[in-house]
């Protein structure tokens, strides 16, 4: 779901609770045992007085949230364990990160259970604050991830501390009537056979613009959606070897979003603002990068009257993800074993990823029912009776990510800006040129 991005000041904060925690290590606490719905190698280790049921945990965790996106999952959770309670503290996503940038600075009291979105993710994974989940008592198993998402889950030492909850792999949504309109069809399949490369989304885009007389474009535009969907295909990460790394993601990402500029394939929204919110609805563009939670908080909101015009395909480049939130268990929580229950119940078991679906209309990460057929499947009246669930889930088969790193917030920031004067026409290589030069303002021991 959307962020924002904090900029130089938040970067110095990090940089400031490295230097405080480093070293810090936390309690381990007990063993916590398997749950029936987890699989064996996602569980952790059984105590030494033999397993324990759900119903056996009893006490209460801490839970910092922003919405109730988890929330509406805890009926369900407890009906499975019915003797924990699961306290929510709603704090505001804008403020999320800076309360916990300053309990974590503090020492104050840490909830039991966080979540961090993927943008700002890096950022706090640097920190050693986060129990590791692939240690006793956790002994989380890579092989109960979906593959393209265990980058997602690991810090820059490759460890596993936190868990995605929601599996955000991305296509491309479409209006149907325009669709019919301009390309003579509403299929997704046929619709799908005509995108098969940046070159025909371009010269598609082109010929939209040029019959529509300029007022309907093929996409929205490169701020944020375009973006995440041209580089959703590279997977370097943003600062490699303590270096920048970012000519093998943006140059090329950049020289395909200055054509679609040029050919007004492209139009001017932004993303999330008033204008892109009512771009829905004025049926003003025929496409939207859309990951799953697109759906339920982009789409829907903004088209209330648009039930069955609507279609998902694949991009040119395959399935991609943006996006997505993750919960860890801080070093300083006071309830592990009881905090392990929830997190490994939402992100690792059967019974929560079928709540998650249910509630959520969204997959988790949870490979052995990912990969099962039929699990996930939603007919979609909205989409016109287009399974989009399972189309979702067979992108995500296909998914690419990169490692993240805590400068990315930082170098998101800078892109912004720089998609800005690329809106207004600037070539690729001057926008480069000025993201790094805006990055380095930023973090100047990347150079």
């Amino acid at each position: 779901m959307k962020t924002k991005n904090a900029g130089t000041k938040f970067m110095a904060l990090i940089l400031t609770f490295s230097i405080i925690l480093a070293g810090c290590g936390g309690n381990k606490n007990n063993s916590a045992s398997e749950s029936p719905s987890a699989s064996p190698s996602g569980s952790p280790t059984a105590s030494s007085g033999g397993e324990k049921s759900p119903a056996d945990y009893k006490g209460e965790v801490t839970f910092w949230a922003w919405g109730d996106y988890e929330s509406k999952l805890i009926p369900e959770f407890n009906k499975e364990y019915p003797n924990i309670k699961v306290n929510v503290v709603v704090v505001p996503n804008a403020d999320y990160g800076k309360k916990l940038q300053t309990t974590i600075a503090s020492k104050g009291n840490m909830p039991d259970v966080v979540l961090f979105e993927s943008s700002v993710r890096g950022q706090f994974l640097t920190l050693d604050a986060w129990e590791n989940l692939e240690k006793a008592p956790y002994n989380v198993n890579r092989a109960d991830i979906v593959d393209f998402a265990i980058p997602l889950n690991e810090n820059e030492k490759g460890e596993i501390v936190t868990l995605q909850e929601d599996a955000t792999m991305a296509g491309i949504a479409y209006k149907r009537d325009l669709a019919k309109e301009y390309f003579g069809t509403d299929d997704p399949d046929e619709i799908e056979k005509m995108f098969t490369s940046w070159d025909d989304f371009i010269a598609k885009g082109k010929e939209v613009y040029a019959k529509s007389g300029g007022k309907v474009t093929l996409m929205d535009g490169i701020l944020e959606g375009g973006f995440k969907l041209v580089s959703g295909e590279y997977t370097e990460p943003f600062v490699k070897d303590g270096k920048l790394n970012l000519e093998s993601t943006f140059l090329p990402t950049y020289k395909t979003l200055e054509k679609m500029v040029a050919n007004n394939t492209v139009g001017k929204y932004e993303t999330w603002s008033a204008p892109w919110n009512a771009s829905f609805s004025s049926n003003t563009v025929i496409f939207y990068a859309c990951p799953t939670w697109f759906v339920p908080f982009g789409i829907k909101p903004n088209d209330k009257n648009g039930t069955g015009n609507y279609g998902l395909i694949r991009a040119p480049i395959g399935g991609y993800s943006w996006g997505g939130t993750s919960m860890s268990i801080p070093k300083e929580a006071k309830n592990k074993e009881l905090a392990w229950q929830f997190v490994k119940w939402v992100t690792l078991s059967e019974s929560g990823a079928t709540a998650f679906k249910n509630l959520n209309n969204t997959a988790t990460l949870y490979k052995p029912v990912f990969e099962r057929e039929g699990f996930y499947t939603d007919k979609d009246p909205y989409f016109g009776g287009q399974d989009i669930m399972a189309k979702f889930t067979q992108l995500g088969k296909e998914a690419k990510v990169r490692p993240i790193t805590k400068y990315d917030d930082a170098i998101l920031s800078s892109n912004t800006v720089v998609m800005k004067m690329m809106m207004q026409g600037a070539s690729a290589e001057k926008a480069y040129d000025a993201l790094v030069k805006d990055v380095l303002k930023k973090a100047p021991e990347l150079k």
